[in-house]
């Protein structure tokens, strides 16, 4: 019999690349485990800057510490429109990651969070020794302009500072902690979290499956969680639809 040969092309679509970078705060240096953080696009949400100099650090990756001379900033900070995305500082090394696409993006402490009231965004340069100097011209309310122009992430150290009155300030309150955690006690043993991976259209069938069975064998509501890289664009509709119902 003869051989048949069958072709499948497959299209790869990239949603959007990573800005990523570590964060120490000056006053104690020490990463500020939790501090959220924004950007938003500065091109299309201009708005009069406070601070006409940018100065950045760029992290090598032998973990050496470059920085780069000032540039003119005017007109390219956001305004208060809501940012694209956000995330927070990790304790470990202070490490964070913002999804942006190609472009000019502000980053900035959350406005609405505890952290806008503690911490001042501020620039300086790191020695080789780890010590930090601050620039002079650096203002109270200095935001950090990022450059999305290539593939490859260079790694951008944030440096911020502890406000005048909040040396002695936690950025997550006792209190605060004990009533989020009264207010969704309840609501958490009502949800069941279902975590699952699939891999190619067999799987997904065996998952919508899984997925069917839980929620007619439950009184309760159910919560999947799905990697989202890994589904196919028929399982990703299908799912839509089924949330729906």
């Amino acid at each position: 019999s003869n051989d048949t040969l069958y072709h499948t092309s497959i299209e790869y679509g990239l949603k959007s690349l990573l800005f990523s970078g570590q964060c120490y705060d000056v006053s104690v240096n020490t990463p500020p485990n939790g501090l959220p953080l924004t950007i938003t696009d500065a091109i299309t949400n201009p708005q009069t800057t406070s601070s006409s100099l940018l100065s950045s650090e760029e992290i090598q990756p032998d973990g050496s510490i470059h920085h780069v001379s000032g540039t003119d900033s005017n007109n390219i900070n956001p305004s208060n429109k809501q940012h694209h995305s956000d995330t927070a500082v990790m304790k470990t090394v202070g490490y964070w990651q913002l999804q942006a696409n190609p472009g000019i993006w502000t980053l900035k402490i959350d406005p609405e969070s505890r952290g806008a009231e503690i911490y001042d965004m501020v620039h300086g340069t790191v020695g080789k020794n780890g010590q930090v100097t601050l620039d002079k011209n650096t203002s109270a309310d200095v935001t950090k302009t990022l450059i999305m122009k290539g593939f490859e992430n260079r790694g951008e150290l944030l440096l911020v500072k502890r406000k005048p009155g909040f040396e002695g300030e936690e950025l997550f309150r006792p209190e605060d902690e004990l009533e989020l955690n009264d207010s969704n006690d309840d609501y958490d043993d009502d949800v069941v979290h279902v975590f699952s991976l699939a891999t190619g259209h067999l799987y997904e069938r065996f998952l919508k499956i899984m997925m069917l069975s839980v929620t007619k064998r439950t009184s309760t509501r159910v919560k999947f969680w799905l990697f989202e890289n890994f589904l196919s664009p028929s399982f990703k509709a299908s799912a839509a639809d089924m949330a729906k119902r």
